[in-house]
């Protein structure tokens, strides 16, 4: 919660930075300048925050995909007579960083004399995912009521094996949805850039009179055309977060990838 609070901050102060700059220097609306700037704004506004976004989204990944292995070695254990309570830390050490670092959490609890009970509803209230939620949950009923344990952990893995294919099947779709969005808004950026070139700049010195002749109205043009592209690569990247994640916050490293993909292609080409 702190980083996340930092990468807000950090994106807030470099955003008003940019903004502060438009205003000091009076820069017009229909600049190149103002376009570059807005455009760079945007990117810092959100992509420390975005960059906080992914890394979560990856990291409850791997939690996820490496519990359901962690069900199953438990359930091993339980099955070769080993009390359900001392087994839970025992493969702390084989697991990965996301769920070693919550058993290394529950095995400090215990150590220091909390009641499993207490411990393990910590733990399920930490969790940062409904699979994981429901793991934990089940394992602290096992603890607290008992019952068929080795059945109960051989049934919650399979169901919850069930579930997260489902979701990896989900977001699987749902990336292809992104990549399709990501290359509809490349096509109308080569589009555009097309069209200044070979349309607007051959108009602007053709000997007739165009609405392009004059050199003010070309350049005008070739400027809303960035402001429009930085805008339109924003809203894309948040949707293309929430298709592939859910969320919308997990747009915004796909608005700043989109955004600075714009600056660059812009500067390269026109």
């Amino acid at each position: 919660m702190k980083t996340k609070g930092i990468s807000i901050l950090i994106g807030l102060v470099g955003a008003l930075f940019g903004l502060s700059i438009i205003f000091l220097r009076r820069i017009a609306f229909g600049s190149y300048e103002f376009g570059i700037i807005l455009g760079l704004a945007l990117t810092v506004a959100v992509l420390p925050y975005g960059i906080i976004v992914y890394l979560e989204d990856r990291e409850n990944y791997i939690l996820e995909k490496d519990l359901l292995d962690y069900l199953s070695q438990i359930e091993s254990y339980v099955k070769s007579g080993k009390s359900l309570v001392f087994v839970l830390t025992v493969p702390k050490n084989e697991r990965k960083k996301p769920l070693k670092k919550r058993l290394l959490q529950l095995e400090k609890m215990l150590n220091l004399g909390m009641t499993p009970d207490e411990a393990l509803n910590k733990i399920t209230e930490s969790m940062p995912t409904l699979i994981s939620k429901e793991a934990f949950s089940i394992i602290h009923r096992l603890v607290v009521y008992g019952g068929d344990v080795s059945g109960v952990l051989e049934s919650a893995r399979e169901h919850l094996g069930d579930l997260f294919a489902i979701e990896n099947e989900k977001r699987s779709v749902m990336r292809n949805y992104g990549s399709i969005i990501y290359i509809s808004f490349f096509i109308l950026l080569v589009i555009i850039i097309f069209f200044i070139r070979f349309f607007v700049y051959k108009f602007s010195s053709a000997s007739f009179a165009t609405p392009f002749s004059s050199a003010t109205n070309t350049t005008l043009l070739k400027n809303l055309m960035l402001q429009f592209l930085i805008v339109e690569g924003f809203v894309s990247g948040l949707i293309t977060g929430k298709l592939i994640a859910g969320k919308t916050s997990s747009g915004f490293v796909h608005s700043a990838i989109m955004i600075l993909l714009t600056l660059v292609t812009y500067s390269i080409f026109l």
